[in-house]
Formats: C-alpha cells, structure tokens, sequence
C-alpha cells in the first residue's frame, strides 16, 4: 500500500494553480486559521466584544501610551471603562462622519476627521489645528474640489468619476445601466453666486443581447411504412443535415423528436443544432448573430409524409454594446472656502466643504516632525522657540522648518497622493499609481528624492502597514504588495508578496462596493507577527516568521460578531489586538490574549487541492487517512476536480490518529482527491500533517 505524506502546509492559501495542479502543502480554502511557524495550521483565537461603545456616537480607534481612544463631535460622551473619548469639534457642530488618518506624536494623538458638511479638520490632542485654515484657503481652489469631489464620487460602485479643471466626469460603471443623479450647493460665503451644474453628456443606451437564427418545418402526415414513409433529406443553406432517410414513427411528434435526436447525435459538428416541439423541428445556428438570416430550408419526403417547412431562418441577431451614460457636473461661480457642494448618484449623497479640498487628510510622524498629504502636496510641521522644539500644530511656511514638497514636480505621476508610510526611517510617499521615497531631516533643506517607483500605489492608504523598519506592506490596484530593500544599497523594490491570493484578492475586490476597497484598514500586529488586511467581511491574514521561512496568506471572518462583520479600525494596545466593529471594540483573544471560541461561534476549515501522489495518469484506490492533529476535526473527501463540491464524510476525530489511535478508513477511486477539514470551533486546534493512504492501478 502507497501513502501520500502533507508533512506540512508552508504554502499556505495558494490559488495561482488550478485545482488539480496545485502543490501539495498549498490550500485552496483556509478560513479562521493561521500558519504557524513550524508551517502548521491551527485554529484563529476569538475575537471577544469587550466595549460596547455609544450607539452612533463615536468613530475610529486607535492607542496611545497603550490606552484606547475612540472619538465623535459630542460634549462630554460617556464610554465604558478602559476606553478613552476625545472630542473632535468642529465649527459650526457639524457631526463627525469618519476619522482619515492618526498618528501619534510626543505621546499624544494627531487626527484627521472629516464632517458631514464636507469638510476636513486637524487636531492635535483634541484641539483643532488652525493653522491648517490659512493653508486650505492658499491650496483650494475649483480644480481641487472638482478633485475632491470626483474622488468621493468614484467610490460609489454604480460609477466612475474624474475631474478635469472645473468639472467632474461620472460615467456608469456598467454601460447600458442608467443612474439618477443630482445636485445641490449651499452658500457659506460672502458671495452667493456658487453653482454645480450637472449636464446629461450622453445618454444610456441598453446593449442588444447576440440572438441565433432559427428556421423551422412542421411535420404534419404520415403513417407507419418501414423504408417507405421517410424524411429523406433535411437541408439548411445547402448543408445536408440528415445523414440517412428517417421512418415516420408512432406519430408526428415522435417521429419530429428522433429526427432532432438524430441529427444532434449524428451530426455534431453541423452549423445547426435541432430541437423538437411536438410536431414542430426547429433549427437554431450554433453561432449568434445576423450572418445566419435568410437560409433557406427544404425537406425531402417519401411515401404519405407531409410537412410545412416555415420562412427561410430569421430573428438571428448581432449584439450591440450597450452606451455608459455620461454626466457632467459643472463647478460654477465664486470660489469661497466655506461653500458646500453635494453631488447624488442613485442614494448616495458625497459632500465637499471648498476649503476641506486643500486640507490634508493623511499623516505620519517621522523625525521630530508631522507630515501630511495634500493633493500633490507633502506638507511637514516645524520648530518652535528657542532652542527649537518641535510642534506638530506649527505649519505655516513662516514657522522654522515648516513647508511642503510639491511631488507632481518631483514625479509627474504623483498629482494626487494618497499616503504616507515610513521605510527605512525615510518616507515613502504613495499615490495611487507611484511611489517617492524621500530622505527627510528636521533641516528641511536636507530633504532629498532617493527613488521614484513608477506603477505601483494604492488608493487604500490605511492598509499601508510596516514590519519593523524594513517592509511597508499595502494594497495596490494589482493585488497586496510590499516594499523593501533590494540590497545593500537599501534601495526600495517592489515584492509580490501577495501572488499567491492575487487572482482570488483582485475577484473579490471587483464584487464589493468600491468604498470598502478604498476603506480598507491593515495592522501589522506585533503579538504573533501577521499581517492583517480587512476588505469588507473577509480579513486577508499573512503569517510572516523570515526566520523560519514562513510566508503564507489565510483568512479570517468574524463570524462570531454578526454575519459579514466589516472592521473599520485597527488598533493594538500594549497587551491586545483591537478590532473596531460597528459600535463594538473586540479583543483578539479576549481581555487574556489566549481566550478561544467554545461554543460553535465559528468555523474553521481547510481545504486541499486535488491531489495525484505524482501520478495524474494513475487510478488509486482509497483506504484510510491518518491525522496529526489537536482538538476537533470532520475530514471530507473528494474524488472529482470537475465538482470540487461534491464530497463526503469519512471521519470525525479528536486528536492524532497515528499510532495506537488507528488509521481512518476511507473508500473511493480517482486519478486525484482532496481532503477538506472543518468543525465548529470549541477550543484550540492545530493540524500539523495528514497522510492518504492508496493503492495504485496501473493503466
């Protein structure tokens, strides 16, 4: 007897390869687990709702000097215990609606918050950053809130959007579906002249789906006559479709149903295929379009066979692709800083405050200094008193050593940015399609360029993440990616760190909402070593240990918080990993960091690719399998790459079964099979290997 030995899973989630030419130790499905560094799998702790937050009340999380913060536009929130609550206001009272971007200096917190007026507002420790006003007014303009605006119009799925001068484009995602839109402004200056004006470009037009030509006889007389009675020939557009005569039989109908049985199996090559309708045999061309209309029919008959062949083959019909509609939203009148624009697609209202479009929205603290994002813009905060000493609310260009980098002029794919991560105690400076990496120093005029990488960005910045001070992990358009040193020149490369979930990730991404895409958050959690990208409901996990050369990608769903749970915020303290979900902040592991499920509130599993023990010519016959593992499994076995889905259970068992545990037995015959595993989680469980066992026939 011949075995089939998984002695570990090193390659973790890999769905580069088809299913039945994957690697052995590569999984098809792993959903709530992790590698391990010994390349072994085992079940995902709990993620336990410890703070129940005010309904509505609050946005974002992050930690400083290991404390929990959340934050909203109210006076004086009350939070539970062990959370801390910092009052962002803004004037006027609008309500908070999202925190951009934090970062902590001098052991206090930066944020970044937007309203739901449309605008954007810093604060340092709680108190609004005022200097970022002067700053707004010098860098909006028409062409930047038609940026602004365009940007958070092209978040919605149903479209696209992009800003030229004064206008915004929004075309519809898919062409020949319509979508209703409108807009609106509301005065905040002293000029009230302000206008957006939207303009139908070109209407939506629905596709014309491709039809096939069909032409038809109907069989109306005949009687039994063996050799005499016949169909003799069947001809469309001078093909011969009927190989031999053919007795009328029993009836019209069925004798209609032999000829298109006949045909099909006889002729299966043919332009046309037959179908039969009571007495009625109907010839559809195999290919779509117009090219099939008008070809004549005629039907040969014998003996008292009678029929009445139709038109020539019509209704065949070419597809048209369907016309995207096209709007255009016009900005108009006096630029003013407190002007508001609203622009509705479908549902969706998006809304820009004039000023919130020359307002930083993304920091990072590096080197005694605060940097920001702005359009194509890098600001960075300066020097106060004497010695200087550095203060993150001081931008003006008047303060020692404040000011700003225009990156468009440094690289011309760099117009819009879109975030900042620190690599190699430089700044790497992301838009959506480049990368800068910049030496930055207190001594502003020692900032210098090292490297531009061209064709790599992300439009998400908030799952920019780094491991250390060498790699900065995110994700770009093409899939996760990460930067780090090629050499020993410390020059930044590019690495596919996410190929082997790429095709899978890029799928995904196409079917949600693309708000969810650009909101997407990240954590390199410094606990266990992974890397922790959440899309929508599905937590992308990278399992990272350099040293023992394990690199693979699982998953994770919170399954146990509510059905296609979404974190938007990533927090680590000095003991947790903190996950925001909804209005609940959950502890991974529980407030002990080691708390696992144990009453069924998730599932784990695992799923193999088709195996073939090097032999995809060989049939094996299936006897047992035997497990290396802890706590609780069902093992499942599939016999057939066509219908992966299809399989059956043929253990249940709880811990190793080698040894004296005796091997599982298991029946089947295939060229390849593939073991899934999975249970309700009730405690901690690992699979470390497995092993099939077979015989081999020769073929």
């Amino acid at each position: 007897m011949s075995y089939l030995l998984i002695t570990d899973f090193i390659a973790g989630l890999d769905t580069r390869k088809s299913r039945f030419t994957a690697a052995p130790g590569s999984l098809r499905l792993a959903r709530n687990v992790h590698l391990t560094r010994g390349a072994e799998i085992e079940v995902r702790k709990k993620f336990v709702p410890v703070y129940n937050l005010p309904a509505g009340q609050t946005k974002g999380c992050t930690t400083v000097r290991g404390q929990i913060f959340v934050f909203g536009h109210a006076t004086g929130l009350v939070v539970p215990a062990g959370v801390n609550y910092q009052q962002l206001a803004a004037p006027g009272g609008p309500a908070l609606v999202r925190v951009l971007s934090t970062d902590n200096f001098n052991g206090k917190i930066y944020a970044v918050a937007e309203y739901s007026d449309g605008s954007i507002y810093h604060f340092y420790d709680g108190v609004r950053v005022t200097d970022w006003d002067d700053i707004a007014n010098s860098v909006a303009g028409v062409q930047a809130l038609a940026t602004l605006l365009a940007k958070r119009v092209d978040a919605i799925n149903e479209v696209m959007a992009v800003a030229t001068n004064n206008t915004i484009v929004v075309t519809a995602a898919a062409p020949g579906v319509p979508f209703n839109y409108t807009a609106s402004v509301a005065n905040g200056g002293a000029v009230n002249d302000q206008s957006l004006t939207p303009t139908l470009s070109q209407a939506s037009v629905p596709g014309v789906a491709a039809v096939a030509a069909t032409c038809s006889f109907t069989i109306t007389g005949g009687s039994d006559g063996q050799g005499v009675n016949q169909i003799t020939s069947i001809v469309v557009g001078g093909l011969a479709l009927l190989n031999v005569p053919m007795d009328w039989v029993s009836s019209n109908n069925a004798t209609a149903s032999a000829i298109a049985s006949h045909i099909n199996t006889n002729m299966p090559g043919a332009q046309w295929t037959a179908s039969a309708s009571g007495a009625v045999v109907t010839f559809t061309a195999r290919d779509m379009g117009t090219a099939y209309n008008g070809k004549a029919l005629t039907v040969g008959v014998s003996g008292d066979v009678s029929v009445v062949i139709a038109t020539p083959s019509v209704g065949g019909v070419n597809p048209v692709a369907g016309t995207a509609q096209v709007v255009t939203f016009t900005i108009g009148g006096t630029f003013e800083g407190l002007d508001v624009f609203n622009i509705t697609i479908n549902t969706t209202t998006v809304t820009a405050r004039g000023n919130a479009s020359g307002t930083g929205q993304f920091v990072r603290t590096l080197g005694q200094k605060m940097y920001a994002t702005n359009s194509s813009l890098m600001h960075f905060s300066g020097f106060v008193g004497t010695p200087g000493t550095p203060d993150p609310t001081q931008w003006d260009t008047a303060t020692t050593g404040a000011g700003f980098i225009n990156m468009s002029t440094q690289d011309g794919g760099s117009a819009d940015l879109t975030g900042l991560a620190v690599y190699q105690n430089r700044m790497a400076v992301f838009s959506r399609r480049n990368v800068q990496i910049w030496t930055v120093d207190p001594d502003e005029s020692q900032n210098k360029q090292d490297q531009v990488l061209s064709g790599l960005g992300t439009k998400s910045p908030r799952t920019l993440a780094a491991f250390g001070d060498l790699d900065v992990f995110f994700l770009s358009e093409s899939g996760v990616r990460s930067l780090r040193a090629r050499d020993a020149s410390n020059m930044a490369s590019a690495d596919d760190v996410g190929s082997p979930i790429d095709g899978e990730l890029l799928a995904y991404m196409n079917y949600l909402d693309e708000a969810l895409v650009t909101q997407a958050v990240a954590v390199a959690e410094p606990f266990e070593g992974r890397y922790l990208l959440a899309i929508g409901p599905t937590i992308y996990v990278f399992s990272h240990f350099p040293g023992a050369k394990v690199s693979a990608w699982t998953t994770y769903s919170l399954d146990e918080i509510a059905p296609n749970a979404v974190v938007t915020d990533w927090a680590v303290s000095y003991s947790s990993l903190i996950a925001r979900v909804g209005d609940q902040l959950c502890l991974y592991g529980g407030q002990s960091g080691q708390e696992y499920a144990t009453n069924d509130e998730f599932e784990y599993e695992v799923q193999l690719p088709f195996l073939d023990a090097g032999q995809p010519g060989q049939t094996k016959n299936i006897h047992g399998v035997d497990l290396g593992v802890e706590g609780i499994w069902t093992v499942f076995l599939a016999l057939d790459p066509q219908q992966p889905d299809v399989k059956e259970i043929i253990a249940k068992v709880e811990g190793s079964t080698y040894g004296s545990w005796g091997t599982n037995s298991a029946v089947g015959q295939s060229t390849h099979f593939s073991l899934t595993l999975k249970n309700k989680a009730r405690g901690y469980a690992r699979l470390a290997n497995l092993m099939i066992h077979f015989t081999g026939q020769d073929v």
